[in-house]
């Protein structure tokens, strides 16, 4: 494996080590938790229209109750991000035990 492979492998598996809580903690934290470590909309408050991340946390909180309709009108896009992120996890992770093999 080249030098800039291997960093680009390296990079790509602490990314995803980051991005693990956001689609573990809707499974393993209670819901108050969640939403009170969650950040709160500036955007909402300083011009009244929401981001595109609004609604993302309770998407995906309803993901992990297995309400996906919901989810969805929390935020189109909770789904297909939620999915694309848990995608990701499960290909870093295999990436992740075939180096150590």
């Amino acid at each position: 494996m080249t030098a800039v492979r291997r960093a680009f492998l390296l990079a790509w598996l602490a990314a995803s080590a980051l991005l693990a809580p956001v689609v573990l903690a809707p499974w393993v934290l209670p819901e108050e938790v969640v939403l009170e470590a969650a950040a709160r909309c500036r955007s909402q408050h300083r011009n009244g229209q929401p981001c595109p991340l609004c609604g993302m946390t309770r998407g995906f909180l309803s993901i992990a109750r297995g309400d996906w309709s919901q989810a969805e009108r929390w935020n189109p896009a909770s789904v297909p991000v939620y999915l694309a992120v848990a995608a990701n996890e499960l290909a870093a992770a295999a990436a992740a035990i075939g180096r150590r093999r």
